[in-house]
């Protein structure tokens, strides 16, 4: 698969998180790429955002899970990123591990890049992305792959002060606040973490 230079990619080393998920479910990846052929274990090979946030729905719809991606950010490790996962774990404190994610964030997400804005009570991390529904759980994948992440490299049970979402609100959110242990606000014009 090729991916148009203009549009937003997704590495697939990154996505190996979703089918190790499947994987500790025991559905078949083949259910979920319904015949597309990926290769896992190529770390260069990248696929649209589009095609990724079908394939996240798809292994929703497949295992019944509506906060699948939260439940697959959840597991993410220093691997999934790639070599972006292990320099931020080489780096000394939370805010050059995440101006590093700001700065090399391309080798697993080609969106816009994240900003960095200080704060008299901590850091607000901002972006922007597609806008649709359907892209919630690929949203809340990243979002929550994001916070575990910083979790698991701080080894502190870290909280946001705030999270604002792109998408509309989901029927049932127990689950984000579960996760996240912080206001929530849908249908904001960026992500603010």
């Amino acid at each position: 698969m090729t991916a148009d230079a203009t549009a937003p990619t997704v590495a697939l080393g990154y996505l190996r998180a979703l089918f190790d998920h499947l994987r500790r479910h025991r559905l078949p990846a083949e259910a979920v790429l319904e015949g597309r052929r990926l290769d896992l274990d190529d770390r260069e090979a990248r696929i649209p955002e589009s095609e990724a946030a079908a394939l996240f729905n798809r292994a929703a719809q497949l295992l019944g899970d509506a906060d699948l991606g939260l439940h697959v950010g959840e597991q993410i490790r220093p691997g999934h990123y790639g070599v972006l996962g292990y320099v931020a774990m080489a780096c000394d404190t939370l805010g050059e591990a995440l101006a590093c994610q700001q700065r090399y964030q391309a080798l697993v997400l080609s969106l816009p890049p994240m900003q960095l804005r200080p704060q008299q009570d901590g850091v607000l991390l901002c972006w922007q992305s597609a806008p649709e529904a359907s892209y919630r759980q690929l949203a809340e994948f990243n979002l929550s792959a994001l916070l575990s992440f910083v979790r698991w490299i701080t080894g502190q049970p870290l909280q946001p002060l705030r999270l604002d979402l792109i998408y509309p609100e989901p029927a049932d959110t127990r689950e984000q606040r579960r996760l996240f242990g912080c206001p929530l606000r849908y249908g904001q014009s960026e992500y603010r973490l």
